[in-house]
């Protein structure tokens, strides 16, 4: 508790997924199971929320977006929340990258060349992979996301969250965000992809 209560801390302040993306998301039962319950607080408006299937990355996925503008004096930070769930997604690989460590400034000398893993943390019961995704346009709509992904019997899930500096900060929200799922039975990667 007191581990969650210091994350709490460095977070951005959080609020509840309003309804209708709670619906939206809660509508796939891949994804229902990686609907975070709170994400950053701002204005979330229905154009800004949407749900989709796809047959992409070699198999099969559904995703939630949802993204806000900042609330009237709140931090003029990008709040983008995106979870994916299937078979295939797209940031395949990255649990055979070399673990640079969290720390911040990674993000300050320009865009990276491509993803970098940070970290293979266990939150929320979920032991999983933390990585910085590559800039956009190559990265498509994740481009520049934190993403904590883990394996959950056969099907891959993933919480993205548009990353910024402090990055510290931007992982203990996205760490809050995680925290806020629906309890699972906490699954490891299959062995050799974490250690």
């Amino acid at each position: 508790m007191e581990v969650l209560l210091a994350v709490l801390a460095l977070a951005l302040p959080l609020e509840p997924l309003p309804s209708v993306g709670a619906r939206d998301c809660r509508s796939s039962p891949l994804l229902r199971p990686a609907c975070p319950r709170l994400v950053p607080a701002g204005v979330y408006r229905r154009s800004g929320i949407f749900v989709a299937r796809g047959r992409d990355f070699g198999g099969g996925h559904d995703v939630f977006s949802a993204e806000a503008v900042p609330q009237p004096g709140g931090q003029p930070v990008t709040r983008h929340v995106v979870v994916y769930a299937g078979t295939r997604l797209p940031f395949a690989g990255v649990e055979r990258l070399r673990a640079v460590g969290l720390r911040n400034g990674l993000t300050r000398r320009g865009p990276l060349a491509g993803p970098r893993l940070l970290g293979r943390p266990t939150w929320n019961g979920r032991r999983g992979l933390l990585v910085l995704w590559k800039p956009y346009p190559n990265g498509g709509m994740d481009g520049n996301h934190l993403v904590f992904l883990w394996r959950d019997g056969r099907i891959d899930r993933a919480v993205t969250l548009h990353e910024w500096e402090p990055l510290r900060q931007a992982a203990a929200t996205l760490r809050a965000i995680v925290e806020s799922l629906p309890g699972l039975r906490p699954r490891a990667w299959p062995r050799g992809l974490a250690r």
